[in-house]
């Protein structure tokens, strides 16, 4: 078991960040279903990492939510022998510039405007919907496993919002969650016994 980060601490991290009120409350198993973690991930507990810095448009992808792993589309595609999954972020402007006939300034005007919105979200520092870092498991990633079996796609309804961090921003551990506890809120490691 790898030793929890020190609350308080900060670091620089980019990767998948999803808003605080998706994890509040969840019990081990239900935040692995929801994250989209392999069963079992979180068994030895986590960290919360709160996002301080500010994210500029460019330095993000929409993920749209954890039932596509990482951002992926269910879609895919075969090239060179290997298969490829699109982002859904490309999806979407695809989807945007079709639905206005291909015309790119309205096409960038519209998608400009989404990604101006899922931004204010990467803002929001006040609120049950802040952001934090994906939840850190005590069980790092294990590179001998393909992502699809580290990172399944959560179930459906237990799915939460996520966007992924391509320029490493500054964290601050927020609280260490020990195996068999809940996040209640608050920083410095308020947790509950489930």
């Amino acid at each position: 078991m790898s030793a929890f980060l020190e609350v308080g601490r900060r670091l620089q991290l980019g990767g998948d960040v999803t808003q605080l009120s998706s994890v509040i409350g969840k019990t081990t198993s239900q935040l692995e279903q929801a994250i989209g973690y392999e069963k079992g991930r979180l068994r030895d507990g986590r960290n919360l990492l709160f996002l301080c810095d500010d994210v500029g448009i460019g330095e993000f992808r929409w993920g749209h939510t954890t039932a596509l792993s990482g951002g992926r589309s269910k879609d895919s595609y075969e090239f060179q022998g290997k298969r490829y999954h699109a982002e859904i972020q490309d999806e979407v402007r695809f989807d945007i510039y079709k639905k206005q006939g291909f015309d790119e300034a309205r096409g960038d005007r519209v998608f400009e405007a989404k990604m101006a919105q899922e931004r204010q979200l990467l803002r929001d520092r006040t609120s049950p919907r802040r952001i934090i870092i994906k939840v850190l498991p005590n069980i790092r990633h294990d590179s001998s496993k393909p992502w699809w079996v580290q990172y399944p796609d959560a179930a459906g309804s237990s799915a939460i919002r996520q966007w992924k961090l391509t320029k490493p921003k500054w964290f601050v551990v927020a609280a260490n969650v020990r195996p068999g506890f809940v996040y209640s809120g608050g920083a410095g490691g308020q947790a509950l016994l489930t």
